[in-house]
């Protein structure tokens, strides 16, 4: 085989390895970012059933912030599902309920209101609910700033 001949060989089997390993690192990435949002998807169903969505320490999410908005942002440049687009969009937008410094405490789990009948847990658990309202209102201001700036940042990437 002719010099010429060789590095037209290499250059054709360097593509295709380098296309295969594209692919892959893909694949590898669509994972991790599936993983990453499903693990949100469930510290979000954990933080609604605690706290009846209101917000939650920035510690309790499965991994770091910008992390999970790197994974929605790539999933969403892959998606032509509408409705899963907008179930991407609104989980974005929901990261502003995870704040940094919140009371761990304002995410504890709170007795049923019916609580079988005990007047005494009735009275505890609509105490620690109107707790959990004044929390909201104290990080209201914050949250929906976070929610303003993470729509931006979507539309800035022409996600929205």
């Amino acid at each position: 085989m002719g010099l010429m001949e060789r590095i037209l060989h290499r250059a054709k089997t360097d593509s295709s390895n380098a296309s295969t390993a594209l692919l892959a690192g893909s694949k590898k990435n669509l994972a991790i970012a599936e993983k990453i949002v499903h693990d949100y998807g469930t510290a979000m169903a954990s933080r609604q059933s605690m706290n009846g969505g209101c917000i939650a320490d920035i510690r309790r999410l499965p991994h770091p912030k910008a992390r999970v908005k790197d994974a929605i942002v790539f999933l969403l440049r892959l998606t032509d599902d509408p409705q899963f687009r907008e179930q991407l969009k609104s989980s974005y937008i929901l990261l502003a309920d995870w704040q940094e410094g919140v009371d761990l405490a304002i995410a504890k789990n709170h007795a049923n209101a019916d609580a079988g009948g005990d007047a005494a847990e009735v009275v505890k658990d609509i105490a620690a609910k109107d707790a959990a309202w004044e929390a909201w209102e104290k990080w209201r201001p914050k949250v929906l700033e976070e929610e303003r700036a993470l729509k931006a940042e979507l539309q800035e990437l022409g996600l929205w």
